[in-house]
C-alpha cells in the first residue's frame, strides 16, 4: 500500500520523495506552463527538503552517511518523480491518449500556425 509522506520517516524514502516531486512539478505547472526550470526546481527542493528531513530524523546531528544518504534519496525521488511524469505522459501518447497524441499535437501545430497569421489548408487523409 502506499502512503502518503506525512511524517518524516516516510518522506525520506525515495517513493516520499518522488510523491512529493511529482506534486511540486504539478503545481509549477499549473502556474508557469511553458517554464523550462521546471524539474530543476523540483530537483533542488527535492535535495533541500531530503537533507532536512535528515537532519529532523537524526535530531540535527546527521551523519556524513545520512547526508550522502539523504542527497541520493533526494536525486533519485525527483528523478523518479519528474521524469516518470513525462514518461507516462509520452507513453499515452504514443497510443494516442492524451495531450501528446499526434492528434493533439497537430491540433497545437495548426493553432500555432494560425496565431503566426498564416492559412492553413488541410486535405483529408488518404
Amino acid at each position: 500500500m502506499i502512503e502518503f509522506p506525512i511524517t518524516v520517516a516516510s518522506f525520506l524514502t525515495v517513493l516520499g520523495i518522488a510523491l512529493t516531486s511529482t506534486l511540486v512539478v504539478q503545481w509549477i505547472k499549473s502556474y508557469l506552463a511553458e517554464w523550462r526550470y521546471t524539474n530543476l526546481v523540483a530537483l533542488g527542493l527535492a535535495l533541500v527538503l531530503s537533507e532536512i528531513a535528515q537532519a529532523i530524523l537524526m535530531q540535527w546531528h546527521p551523519t556524513a552517511e545520512g547526508i550522502f544518504a539523504a542527497g541520493l534519496i533526494g536525486f533519485f525521488g525527483a528523478t523518479l518523480g519528474c521524469f516518470g511524469n513525462e514518461l507516462v505522459k509520452n507513453l499515452l501518447g504514443k497510443i494516442g491518449i492524451g495531450s501528446r497524441s499526434d492528434d493533439a499535437l497537430l491540433l497545437q501545430a495548426i493553432d500555432r500556425v494560425k496565431k503566426a497569421g498564416a492559412k492553413i489548408t488541410l486535405s483529408p487523409p488518404h
